[in-house]
């Protein structure tokens, strides 16, 4: 049996996961990385994509939108801004998204607020589309 590390997803408003897994596999701020237990200690931002929590074959999958990760040979915390799980996410909703935030980009100053907005409208709606 494998030695499991202690795992936790904690957003703004709720700790979502607090248990032992196997292994998580984070999307990273500079690309994606996995975690088991005896890992060398690191620090990481947090990019938008699909966190998969790996437990005795079968995985659990949230859809994170920034934050940060820290992650020691026992323990893995992830301080989400934002995490949806697989059960939640609405991919139909999520490809309308895409459109209607594509749209909102055209025309917008890069650098303006609106243009910010829209691309962090479109940064999320990808993260759930590709869940």
């Amino acid at each position: 049996m494998a030695e499991k590390i202690h795992f936790e997803l904690v957003t703004p408003t709720a700790k979502l996961v607090s248990r032992e897994v196997d292994e998580v596999r984070i999307p990273g701020g500079g690309g994606g990385f996995g975690v088991r237990a005896g890992h060398a200690g690191l620090l990481s931002t947090l990019g938008a994509g699909t966190l998969t929590l790996v437990d005795e074959g079968k995985a659990e999958r949230f859809v994170v939108i920034g934050g940060f990760v820290e992650a020691g040979p026992s323990s893995v915390v992830v301080l989400a801004a934002e995490a949806i799980p697989e059960t939640e996410v609405d991919a139909a909703g999520a490809k309308a998204e895409i459109d209607s935030a594509l749209g909102a980009l055209a025309g917008q100053a890069v650098g303006s607020e609106a243009y910010g907005l829209a691309d962090a409208r479109l940064t999320r709606a990808r993260a759930m589309a590709n869940l």
